[in-house]
Formats: C-alpha cells, sequence, structure tokens
C-alpha cells in the first residue's frame, strides 16, 4: 500500500508547525446567516418569542457563570479531606486496592451472606449471594435495600456508602480536582433536554454528605452564600398561576407555612410531600401529603398533572420559556402497547412523571444545600458585624 502524503512546501518561513494547520469551522459571514435563520426560526407569537428570547439569554449568562466557577473554584480543605479518609477508609492504596476498612468490610459482608471471595462491588455477584441468603429482591440498588429492615441488608448499605467514598471522592480524585485549596470542577448547560446542568467529572452537582465538612474557607475569608432554597414550589407557584400557592410562597419558610396551616404534621413532611408531587412520586405517606397539597392549590397541581399525562401518552411536552421534548417516536409507543412486563410497563409509568421538571427549568445548577452556590471573599470590617445575622436574598436566574 502506497502512502500519498503531502509534505509541507519548503523554504516557508511562517511556518511554525510540521503540518499546516487544518482549516475548518464556520466564516463570519456564515455565522451571521446561521443567526439569522435561529432568528427567523423563532415563534410568531409575540409572547412566546419574548419567552424563548428570555430562555436563550439565560443560558448565555448560564455559560459564562459556569466558566468563572469552573474558573474561580470552590474552596476545599484537601488536609481535612485526606484525614476523612485516612479516618474512614484507612491508609492509602493504590488505585486498584481496597483501603483496609473497606477491604474489611467486604470480608465482613462475605461472612454474613455465606458466600466466600464475594466482590460486592459487582452487582451481579452481590444478588447472587443475596438470593442466597434468602433475600427476594429483584436488585442489589440501595434504594431498593433500603427498604428492608435487617443486619445484613445494613451491613451491604454501609458498605456501599464507603465503597462510593473511595472511588468516587478518594485519594485518586483529590489529586484530580483539588488544586491549592480549590475544587476546579467543569459544569456542562443544557445536558438533558429539561435544561439541567451537570458536570464532566468531579461530582460537583452531587456532593455526598460525607464530604460537604471539608468545604471550608481559608482564614481571614467568609462564604457569601445565595441560597435558592424552596425553589421549585416558588417557580411552579408563579408559572401555574395558582393564587393559593403564591401566597404562601410568600412566607420566607414555605414548608413551615404548610405545617401552620395544619395541612401536614412536620416540616419534612411538608418539603418531602411537594417534592413528591412536583417530581412524580405519590407512594406512602407523600400519597396523602399530595392529596392535601391538591385540594388546597389545586391549580399548580392539575398544571404538573397535566405534563405527566402526556408524558406517559408520549406526547411533546414544553417548559415555559419554550424548552422542548419532542413527542415519543411511534417505535416507542409501539413498543410500549406490545410490551406487557412490569418492568417495561414500570420505564412507561416512570416516563410521565419525568415530564414534570420542564414546567421549572432554570439556568444554573440546582444544589440541596447552601454550600453548593457559595463563593468565598474577603470577611467584612469589624464594624459589619451585624450583616452576618442577615439572611441573604436569593438570587436565582428562572428560565
Amino acid at each position: 500500500m502506497t502512502l500519498n502524503i503531502q509534505w509541507p512546501a519548503a523554504g516557508r518561513i511562517d511556518q511554525d508547525a510540521l503540518f499546516d494547520t487544518p482549516a475548518f469551522g464556520e466564516s463570519l459571514a456564515d455565522l451571521i446567516q446561521l443567526y439569522a435563520q435561529r432568528r427567523r426560526a423563532l415563534p410568531q407569537d409575540a409572547v412566546a418569542r419574548k419567552r424563548l428570547e428570555l430562555l436563550v439569554h439565560a443560558e448565555s449568562v448560564g455559560a459564562l457563570i459556569a466558566c468563572e466557577m469552573e474558573h474561580a473554584g470552590l474552596s476545599w480543605d484537601e488536609s481535612g479531606h485526606r484525614a476523612l479518609l485516612r479516618e474512614q477508609l484507612g491508609q492509602k492504596v493504590s488505585d486498584y486496592a481496597r483501603p483496609p476498612k473497606l477491604a474489611a468490610k467486604a470480608q465482613e459482608l462475605a461472612i454474613a451472606l455465606q458466600s466466600p471471595g464475594l466482590n460486592p462491588d459487582s452487582p451481579q455477584e452481590l444478588l447472587k449471594a443475596l438470593h442466597k441468603a434468602g433475600f427476594a429482591v429483584r436488585s442489589a440498588r440501595a434504594w431498593e435495600l433500603e427498604q428492608i429492615s435487617h443486619p445484613v441488608i445494613q451491613q451491604v448499605l454501609d458498605y456501599k456508602k464507603l465503597s462510593r467514598l473511595a472511588s468516587a471522592h478518594g485519594d485518586t480524585w483529590l489529586d484530580q480536582w483539588a488544586k491549592n485549596g480549590r475544587f476546579h470542577p467543569h459544569y456542562v448547560l443544557g445536558t438533558v433536554v429539561s435544561g439541567r446542568w451537570a458536570a464532566s467529572g468531579g461530582g460537583a452537582l452531587q456532593l455526598p454528605h460525607a464530604i460537604r465538612q471539608v468545604v471550608r474557607t481559608q482564614p481571614g475569608r467568609i462564604f457569601v452564600v445565595a441560597d435558592g432554597r424552596q425553589l421549585e414550589p416558588r417557580i411552579l407557584a408563579a408559572i401555574s398561576g395558582d393564587q393559593q400557592l403564591q401566597q404562601a410562597g410568600q412566607q420566607d419558610d414555605l414548608y413551615q407555612w404548610l405545617l401552620d396551616s395544619k395541612l401536614v404534621s412536620t416540616r419534612q413532611e411538608a418539603k418531602l410531600g411537594m417534592l413528591s408531587v412536583i417530581y412524580g412520586g405519590g407512594g406512602g405517606a407523600s400519597g396523602a401529603v399530595g392529596a392535601a397539597l391538591t385540594r388546597s392549590f389545586p391549580a399548580a397541581m392539575r398544571f404538573v398533572e397535566q405534563a405527566a399525562q402526556a408524558g406517559q401518552q408520549g406526547a411533546g411536552v414544553r417548559s415555559f420559556l419554550g424548552r422542548g421534548c419532542p413527542p415519543a417516536d411511534e417505535q416507542w409507543m409501539r413498543a410500549q402497547r406490545d410490551t406487557a412486563d412490569e418492568g417495561s410497563q414500570r420505564v412507561r409509568r416512570c416516563c410521565g412523571p419525568g415530564t414534570r421538571p420542564f414546567h421549572q427549568e432554570f439556568c444554573g445548577p440546582v444544589h440541596r444545600g447552601r454550600v453548593g452556590l457559595g463563593v468565598d471573599g474577603p470577611c467584612p470590617p469589624s464594624d459589619s458585624s451585624s450583616w452576618l445575622g442577615r439572611a441573604v436574598p436569593a438570587g436565582i436566574f428562572c428560565a
């Protein structure tokens, strides 16, 4: 075989590489034409057009914010993280070995399940061992095992939690993502049709409670927090037009208001019930709370239920500002009609609740807690001590 290689022309004094830089990408004229085409594709309806323009603008601002967040990073106590790993896992080992304390738990679990040589990190092996021990579970996933109250199952859950710490936020993670006392995750916008952010590596959007204690400022600095708490029900109140929920949302603590109004028994019940209704849950205690919320906020609950029904039927759904999920194709619909097994039917039912977040899209990551949106800065002067006790207003982009 003969290779036809095009060598660079000899004698070029302006060439700074062995080969010419390949030409790719659009010209300025092409980009202007593409921009004009996108503008013409916007909805003709004035309200819909304005909403979509706001969405695009918010996404653009969000992209700049993501770059700034990645560059600045999050204050991270590396030595505190190392100390936590040594306490929980034991001494540092190579990348492919189990830390001592995790290895000990694996051995204890193998004995408890009477499965010598068990690899609890293998879902298949663990499920087989659970069946052998008499546990009729469909999977070895933590959410299913948590429904069983048994000492051996608790051992499995404890192992899973420790294994997750070692694999997701162990020494290798720390070496890769934390530098000079800062955690620098890479945020990715619009990775799913609902518009939620993601993080490419580092697990920035899902920092487990076990390591949040190492998110600390350096001496002489404090966290300035923008806390978007109770974000989902407040946005739902606005876009659904439910006046009762809007009135409830005027309170500083919406969940406490629901408790004071005797709609729920505990504040935690109020939180789980509201989020369950929005994101598709409905069983157990949350179902009873959901029924109470439906009676009190009928417009809001009807708003999300219509999206759920549309998703179950394979219809397209659209967010408040116009972000859309296209209808399911005929092949998907036919497969759902023709498949009667429980697993497939469960997937189909989940498609309904899965569409609920389309009515609430955010330009930015939604963190369950105050730490995620914190930026640290210099401490205020000593005469500003009264400022530290004040609530910081939530700053959110509603897209």
